[in-house]
């Protein structure tokens, strides 16, 4: 049963990144970002969930300000969704007409020099706009690395997501049990994509001091003090990108 609805979820996915992708991208995203709205009158519960978060997270905020501000996380899925449908075909000329390098010369020293003593880097961003064309971004104007991420439940979309994903060299990683190969991809001298709210539940994790702040980790607590050291040696980047107008989101 469980496999049979997998399957039905993937090839409507399917379907939909493929009609998508005929359109043209300023047009897809109209489409896309239309969709999404009628998605979240369809699915009250998300929308509910939706306003509690924000009620938690900006109790000064009016209902009104809430459902807006839900709308507009939905809007931008939409946008992400035909983004991602173009992205078979997206060349790195496109990217870089598109993104503006948040990657300012001083910082790409310090990574150069990093590289060259053999540390590892890690690179944070937010969770935040289009994730999607980031690391895409990331792999195909700068340099490809790994990165954690949360596995789709439904193995079918999460085996084609990762194939897109890694068009220009990146590697998804699942975050789930990932400290030892985290550790050996530092060790290496290599890089590490993390998005600062890559986090564990904590019924699941314990919380280890990470940069000055505890994070929740995996439970083996040897793991988690060896990923805490090897953190401090490896050199951190914080990236983030911008559209070069609001036309090109």
């Amino acid at each position: 049963m469980l496999f049979a609805r997998h399957l039905l979820e993937y090839v409507a996915a399917r379907v939909v990144l493929a009609l998508l992708a005929l359109l043209p991208l300023p047009l897809a995203r109209r489409v896309a970002m239309v969709g999404s709205r009628v998605v979240l009158k369809c699915l009250p519960r998300l929308c509910r969930i939706g306003l509690r978060n924000l009620e938690l997270a900006f109790p000064d905020l009016s209902l009104l300000e809430r459902r807006w501000l839900v709308n507009q996380s939905f809007e931008t899925f939409g946008r992400i969704l035909a983004d991602f449908a173009h992205f078979s075909r997206t060349t790195p000329a496109d990217l870089a007409a598109r993104i503006e390098n948040a990657l300012p010369e001083v910082t790409q020293a310090r990574y150069r020099a990093a590289k060259a003593a053999g540390r590892g880097a890690i690179f944070v961003t937010a969770h935040l706009g289009n994730w999607e064309m980031l690391a895409m971004a990331l792999s195909a104007m700068f340099e490809p690395g790994p990165y954690l991420v949360r596995p789709f439940d439904n193995p079918f979309l999460d085996r084609y997501t990762a194939r897109v994903r890694s068009r220009f060299g990146n590697r998804p990683i699942d975050k789930r049990d990932s400290i030892l190969e985290a550790l050996a991809i530092l060790d290496a001298g290599g890089n590490l994509g993390l998005l600062v709210d890559i986090n564990t539940l904590q019924r699941d994790g314990v919380f280890v001091p990470f940069f000055g702040h505890l994070a929740c980790t995996n439970p083996f607590r040897r793991h988690a003090g060896l990923a805490h050291r090897r953190a401090h040696r490896s050199h951190v980047l914080c990236v983030g990108y911008k559209p070069l107008s609001h036309s090109g989101w």
